[in-house]
């Protein structure tokens, strides 16, 4: 009986793992190209927020009729508002209006200052966290009127996640189907090959099962472990020493004792299915026969 590895097999897991890895790649490309526009619509959806913040502002000041400057991003997920005309300030509405319009779906949490303009200092600030309540300092002193600048620093964006799970979801993605993919095509079917006119004797390493003609039966880990060292030089003998170190010492400490039991145990399930057969040479090893 000779050991050779099944070529067809082997043809069959790389191209189910390539089709499966090409399907990946298509699903990342599809999902990279979805991520740009909804980082551009958190985005707009951040502006708009803090527009409305700095209108709420200039309504608190009964001012209805001046305008807002656009909204200017000075670093990443950090933007300014600025105002055309002194305003006064009071940390209550500040507070209230900048909760009501960066909601959780735009920034789960963020820092607000508020600058004196002429004299570039942080005159009040605060932080809020949508998931950890926070009582807000300096609550009812107000601030009066003068130019101010409200600069927001913005943490767990909405758009900066989104980013973030596709870079995530691509190279877990990647190295997944990478790493199953050889592993399965390394766990390959071992064609035991008999006399000519016998049928092969199979071992499945992926599923634990030895088959013969129309007849299997289970293997434990174990059990395959020391099939597939006897089945690799089928005829001769192998040491006891041998399959002790590799299945066992290894991982732990073993006595003869269990290589015994576990030999028994394939020598039973071997002749359920098939007249191969398992020879003991007392002290030395074993080898497998057809």
């Amino acid at each position: 009986m000779n050991v050779k590895t099944s070529k067809a097999y082997r043809i069959l897991l790389k191209t189910r793992y390539l089709i499966l890895f090409g399907a990946c790649i298509l699903l990342l490309v599809a999902f990279n190209l979805s991520v740009p526009k909804e980082k551009d619509l958190a985005e707009k959806q951040t502006r708009i927020a803090l527009r409305s913040i700095g209108d709420d502002l200039l309504t608190y000041n009964n001012d209805f009729q001046s305008t807002l400057p656009p909204i200017e991003k000075i670093q990443d997920q950090k933007y300014l508002i600025k105002f055309n005309q002194p305003i006064a300030i009071h940390p209550d509405n500040l507070a209230a209006s900048s909760v009501a319009h960066l909601s959780p779906e735009i920034s789960d949490k963020f820092i607000v200052n508020v600058i004196d303009a002429d004299l570039k200092n942080i005159v009040y600030e605060f932080e809020i966290n949508h998931s950890n309540e926070k009582s807000i300092p300096c609550k009812g002193r107000n601030l009066k009127k003068a130019m101010y600048e409200i600069e927001v620093d913005l943490y767990h964006q909405n758009g900066s996640k989104l980013a973030l799970s596709s870079v995530s979801f691509t190279g877990i993605s990647i190295v997944l189907f990478i790493f199953f993919g050889f592993l399965a095509v390394d766990r390959n079917v071992i064609k035991l090959r008999s006399k000519p006119r016998q049928l092969a004797l199979s071992l499945d390493r992926i599923n634990n099962l030895i088959s013969f003609d129309d007849k299997e039966v289970k293997l434990t880990d174990k059990e395959m472990e020391i099939m597939i060292i006897l089945t690799k030089d089928e005829g001769k003998l192998v040491a006891r020493d041998y399959i002790i170190e590799e299945v066992w010492s290894k991982q732990g400490v073993v006595t003869g004792r269990s290589l015994d039991m576990y030999i028994s145990r394939l020598r039973k399930k071997l002749g359920e299915i098939s007249k191969a057969q398992i020879i003991n040479e007392h002290a030395k090893g074993y080898r497998l026969i057809s």
